[in-house]
């Protein structure tokens, strides 16, 4: 027991107590550091707890001091600009000696801009911007790293600022990241539990793995490179948009909440929304699809299915529906006249439906849609 005691009193008993994992060790070193006959394996055991507690400690340390650590590369000329919201106060270091603090609250700041001409007056003028809407203009190509901290950031707007990386994991407070037209090839969003909006759309990624991001209700990854998309966790999703990728396939059968679902610019020949019945606008033209089944989407009040393969449609459930739109499909005279047919009449609602493109464009009897109050079909 004397032997326990000496090895303890070297540590801060309020440091330890202060770590999630010092229960742990203090078992752990009990348990293995005992009285032994060999005074040398006694004391090699000594020295060996002695190191893995302190690597340990150090490393929990140092990650309780940086709470909400967020990190961002860019290597360009230019203006960088982000937007932080959330409470209490962050600190950003841009990378170049610079460092500054902010408010995340939504008080504003007063700016003083001024204007030279060439007549050699000056326009000055006063304008506003949020505490945490932080802005720094590089000169030169050197590579960056902007460090933010703040416990409490719930908020990361940072577009359009050629960012080559991100690194979001150490700040589990986030519930809204916007880190559209970047040059991201890759994002890591698994330690981001609270993460509700995510909009990544515009980057380079091949991949994005949103499994552990339960509570997401809105997805934008468009105009990136993935391949496939997993969403069969993400049973909160009301708005996904993953158009502009090479995706030959996608299950949203998980996806009941969905209201919201662009999935265009794509490779998919076959598309399920069965399960979406709160499914209120569908935008899916410029893929291979050859049939598809919208009779269980009750709720839809636009669908935008052109350039696709399509040889028929039937909209007869869709009675909320206000914009079609299936140029450039197959549809021959015959199956655009059954399409007109199951359109429903309504002349209070502003209405339109475009078929140009089709086979039977020019010998369809477009007055049957004419005469239910649907526009965009100008007598031949």
């Amino acid at each position: 027991m004397g032997k326990r005691v000496f090895f303890f009193k070297k540590y801060s008993p309020a440091f330890c107590r202060n770590l999630s994992l010092n229960r742990f060790f203090y078992i752990f070193a009990a348990q293995f550091i005992k009285d032994d006959h060999d005074c040398n394996i006694c004391k090699m055991k000594k020295v060996f707890v002695h190191y893995i507690i302190v690597a340990t400690l150090a490393t929990s340390a140092a990650f309780a001091q940086e709470p909400g650590k967020i990190t961002m590369s860019r290597q360009s000329h230019g203006e960088v600009r982000f937007l932080m919201e959330g409470t209490g106060k962050a600190t950003v270091d841009w990378g170049d000696g610079t460092t500054e603090e902010c408010s995340l609250e939504e008080t504003e700041e007063v700016i003083v801009y001024t204007c030279s001409h060439i007549t050699g007056n000056d326009t000055t003028w006063i304008g506003a911007k949020k505490g945490g809407d932080r802005s720094r203009f590089y000169i030169g190509d050197s590579l960056r790293t902007i460090t933010i901290t703040g416990e409490n950031i719930t908020l990361l707007e940072c577009r359009n600022n050629k960012i080559t990386s991100i690194d979001i994991s150490k700040n589990a407070a986030l519930t809204e990241l916007v880190c559209s037209r970047n040059q991201l090839t890759s994002l890591d969003v698994s330690k981001n539990a609270a993460l509700t909006v995510l909009d990544c759309s515009g980057n380079q990624l091949t991949s994005l793995d949103v499994s552990k991001n339960a509570k997401m209700k809105s997805l934008k990854c468009y105009t990136n490179q993935l391949p496939s998309l997993e969403v069969s966790k993400n049973a909160a999703l009301t708005e996904l948009d993953c158009s502009g990728n090479p995706l030959t396939s996608l299950d949203v059968s998980k996806n009941d909440a969905l209201t919201v679902f662009h999935c265009s610019n794509n490779e998919l020949t076959s598309l399920d929304v069965s399960k979406n019945t709160t499914l209120s606008e569908l935008v899916c033209p410029n893929n291979q699809l050859t049939s598809l089944d919208v009779s269980r989407n009750t709720a839809l009040t636009e669908l935008n299915c052109w350039n696709n393969w399509l040889t028929s449609l039937d909209v007869s459930k869709n009675t909320a529906l206000a914009k079609l739109s299936l140029s450039w499909n197959q549809l021959d005279a015959a199956a655009l006249n059954a399409l007109f047919e199951t359109l429903h009449s309504d002349h209070l609602t502003v209405k339109w439906i475009r078929i140009n493109h089709n086979p039977g464009e020019k010998d369809c009897d477009r007055s049957i849609a004419i005469n239910k109050g649907w526009g965009g079909l100008p007598l031949k």
